[in-house]
């Protein structure tokens, strides 16, 4: 009987030895120059189609902020410059917009125009924005409903 477990004792322990030898001989086959370039571009990949999906998770967003930033009636002598949207919860989009008034009272009618569109809450235009009578570069941030595009009930 201890003749049995004495040979399977070594046979376990060549066994292992073996399996050892061809796992390191493996490492080294796959540690070359191109192989490794080749790990690094996959996980180059990697990384830029994880931004992509973000880009495509949040271009709806996007879309969305711009059909409704779209549809407000504009004043003459107003313009936008520059939009950006972030998701804030599941069902709520936070955007600023930065852009340009001729006078203050174009830029007032525009604030109520957009305060007044059905899917935007939270209206906030910083004090910076009312100080000049003219030329302004205005900054404000409001939240949009996403998801089906209805309503906002106040």
């Amino acid at each position: 009987f201890t003749l049995v477990l004495l040979s399977l004792y070594f046979y376990v322990i060549t066994q292992a030895a073996y399996r050892e030898d061809i796992l390191q001989s493996t490492k080294n086959k796959y540690q070359t120059e191109d192989f490794l370039k080749y790990k690094d571009v996959i996980s180059q990949s990697n990384q830029t189609l994880t931004k992509v999906d973000d880009f495509y998770k949040t271009g709806t967003n996007i879309s969305n902020a711009l059909k409704v930033i779209s549809t407000v009636e504009k004043p003459e002598g107003l313009y936008l410059k520059n939009i950006t949207a972030e998701p804030v919860k599941t069902d709520m989009v936070k955007v600023g917009v930065l852009g340009f008034s001729d006078t203050r009272e174009n830029l007032l009618l525009f604030k109520n125009n957009i305060e007044h569109e059905a899917m935007v809450v939270n209206v906030y235009f910083p004090p910076d924005n009312w100080i000049k009578a003219k030329d302004i570069n205005f900054y404000f941030t409001f939240e949009l409903k996403s998801g089906n595009n209805e309503p906002v009930q106040e």
